[in-house]
């Protein structure tokens, strides 16, 4: 007898599937700098937005940047690294 497969059995396929529509990563961070002190620090580090929300900054990078390169560029550039998250892969960003 056949076991009846479920539709969704494998959810992470799609979250993956709507995550690839995304023209950019985006990685939270915090950091004492300032956004006024951390903008001049990331020009020519491939990152094309830099905002704040709440007291983390938004980081929107090309999609070919991955987190260990922006890491990398970031102590490179003498930002104190406190908090660090990849957000590149979350669907909550379709609905912003």
């Amino acid at each position: 007898m056949r076991k009846r497969q479920r539709k969704f059995a494998r959810p992470w396929r799609r979250r993956d599937a709507l995550a690839s529509q995304l023209t950019g990563n985006e990685f939270e961070l915090g950091c004492a700098l300032s956004l006024a002190e951390l903008r001049p620090r990331l020009e020519h580090s491939g990152v094309l937005e830099v905002r704040e929300e709440g007291g983390i900054f938004l980081l929107t990078t090309a999609r070919e940047m991955d987190h260990r390169t922006l890491l990398a560029r970031l102590l490179e550039r003498d930002v104190d690294v406190s908090y660090f998250r990849d957000n590149s892969g979350s669907v909550r960003r379709l609905f912003e």
